[in-house]
């Protein structure tokens, strides 16, 4: 059975578990023979039942070593007894370097899961979105075009006349086109600094997603010191 050195992240990831109501009898009677100080080692079932047991229940102040590989980081395996017969074998070493890579996918996909959620709302074609918007502003400038000119038309032609009134709503629709003109070139520079506001948010999801991978390769790169290479001295 592979074995590990308890180090003092281990031994604090156990102290939490072990506060938890929601531990179980078997786990718990298992944590305990590891709380003595004298107790320098655990084994690797053990470390994945404890881990697994953090990220179920999302036990607070565990964030930093809810799998294998974070909690592992500074521990040493224990090699075996010169009297004990049992040998690593091929295959649990198979096993340590499946699970290393099984954690590090998940670890990929959660990071990679919100960028890809913004990707897919990007995806509405431009010219589309400009038609729409061409087509919208082109039928509400007619509306509010024709609604003014008939309203000052009706209350200027019964005061002044059919060509008072005539001339009175052509104002008064010209006015109202410039004002619909105006609205509309607001309307474009606030959607051009919203523009520009998500190109900034996406640059910074960009950087925070890079910015996740090194920290997985780092974590990659600590499990393959920590873990696999002195596992492969053993079987070797």
């Amino acid at each position: 059975m592979v074995e590990f050195k308890i180090t003092p992240l281990i031994r604090e990831a156990i102290d939490k578990a072990l506060l938890s109501s929601l531990l179980k009898d078997e786990l718990r009677d298992r944590l305990l023979t590891h709380t003595a100080h004298n107790q320098a080692k655990i084994s690797l079932p053990t470390v994945k039942d404890l881990t697994e047991f953090l990220r179920v229940n999302s036990i607070p102040g565990t964030e930093k070593y809810r799998w294998v590989h974070e909690i592992l980081v500074g521990s040493d395996i224990i090699p075996p007894s010169s009297g004990n017969s049992d040998k690593i074998s091929n295959d649990q070493v198979a096993k340590m370097m499946a699970l290393r890579e099984q954690q590090l996918n998940r670890e990929y996909e959660r990071m990679v899961k919100n960028v890809s959620k913004s990707s897919e709302s990007a995806r509405e074609t431009p010219e589309l979105k400009l038609y729409n918007e061409s087509m919208s502003f082109g039928i509400g400038l007619l509306v509010t075009m024709v609604s003014v000119f008939v309203a000052v038309y009706w209350a200027f032609n019964r005061v002044y006349g059919t060509t008072v009134g005539v001339v009175a709503g052509i104002i008064g629709a010209s006015i109202a086109v410039g004002a619909e003109l105006a609205l509309m070139m607001i309307r474009s520079a606030r959607q051009q600094e919203n523009s520009a506001l998500d190109q900034k948010n996406r640059k910074k999801k960009e950087a925070a997603h890079a910015d996740s991978v090194k920290r997985a390769k780092l974590n990659a790169s600590a499990i393959e010191t920590h873990v696999i290479e002195p596992t492969r001295k053993l079987t070797a």
